[in-house]
């Protein structure tokens, strides 16, 4: 479906305020992370992510179109930063007068944000070459194929990774320890991935 140019910009304005929002959990969530509260963390996403869920199908049964899924997404991002602040009860502890250590954290920052976002847009070159190549009815049915075909590994990989996260942090004064656990880790998510992915490719 094609939407008219005074819809899609608002569309797009709402959309780039998803970022802006998962920022806003950063601190809040990473605390929550280094004192282990994982319990509570799963409660606020899959509350946030039901109460989103449900209200997209709300609006859309309404006939809100695509802002029962572009407002809904956003509104979403911004509920888990105001319930993940909400949960840490007092300000996190992010303040740092040392220098050195905030110019650190900036340059790792910066490192790992990049690699992030270069891996972001290879992730889409297949999706942009296909747009280009062939028609939008064929695209759509290899991206939503290529979405559910990862759904397992990334349902598990999610889960693992914010437990493995403070875990493995830490260890961090333990680089062979450290490594040692991340290689374990990887070894159990292989172990499970692989024949789910296997599994997915025969019956499909």
């Amino acid at each position: 479906r094609e939407y008219p140019r005074e819809l899609l910009i608002p569309l797009i304005a709402v959309a780039c305020l998803r970022p802006f929002g998962e920022s806003m959990q950063v601190c809040a969530l990473t605390e929550l992370r280094v004192q282990f509260r994982n319990r509570e963390i799963a409660l606020i996403d899959g509350s946030v992510q039901l109460a989103g869920t449900l209200a997209s199908v709300l609006l859309a049964w309404i006939g809100f179109g695509a802002w029962a899924l572009v407002g809904t997404s956003t509104a979403t991002a911004l509920g888990k930063a105001v319930a993940y602040r909400w949960a840490v009860g007092s300000r996190p502890r992010v303040a740092c007068d040392d220098r050195s250590m905030v110019k650190q954290v900036r340059n790792e920052f910066m490192a790992a944000s990049s690699g992030q976002y270069l891996h972001s847009v290879v992730d889409s070159l297949p999706f942009l070459m296909l747009g280009w190549l062939s028609s939008a009815s064929e695209t759509g049915l290899y991206a939503f194929a290529v979405n559910l075909s990862g759904q397992a590994n990334t349902l598990v990989a999610t889960q693992v990774s914010s437990v493995l996260q403070p875990v493995l942090g830490k260890l961090g004064h333990d680089a062979e320890r450290q490594s040692r656990g991340y290689l374990r880790a990887l070894s159990a998510l292989s172990a499970l991935a692989v024949p789910v992915c296997l599994t997915q490719a025969i019956f499909s």
